[in-house]
């Protein structure tokens, strides 16, 4: 593996389709700065309560989603990374790469989301 690189094969995160609502927006506000950016296929959103708001939807939407972490490669100085992610859903996966970078407190401040690698 090179420098800045590690392997997550194996781990997942898998949110509980009867977790109580907003707990699951309460955990992504402690990984996210003040004016985090999300931007993926279908939305956009700008500032904490909106990309909360944007999650919470998805959440609501989509209640057994979840996501399995295949790979995350970071940059040396902490500054970004990159996510492999397979987010499962009842019926289907879905194969996502997610651009992130980081403030200097080490929070979300920006996720460019792609689908289909």
């Amino acid at each position: 593996r090179s420098r800045g690189e590690r392997s997550w094969a194996g781990r997942e995160k898998q949110p509980s389709g009867t977790s109580k609502p907003g707990t699951r927006t309460t955990q992504l506000a402690a990984l996210f700065s003040a004016s985090v950016n999300l931007t993926d296929w279908e939305i956009s959103a700008t500032g904490l309560s909106d990309v909360l708001a944007a999650n919470q939807k998805i959440f609501d939407d989509v209640p057994n989603i979840r996501a399995e972490i295949l790979r995350i490669v970071t940059e040396p100085d902490g500054s970004a990374a990159v996510a492999v992610i397979k987010v499962v859903l009842p019926d289907n996966a879905i194969d996502v790469v997610d651009v992130l970078e980081l403030d200097g407190q080490g929070k979300i401040q920006s996720i460019k989301a792609y689908r289909g690698f």
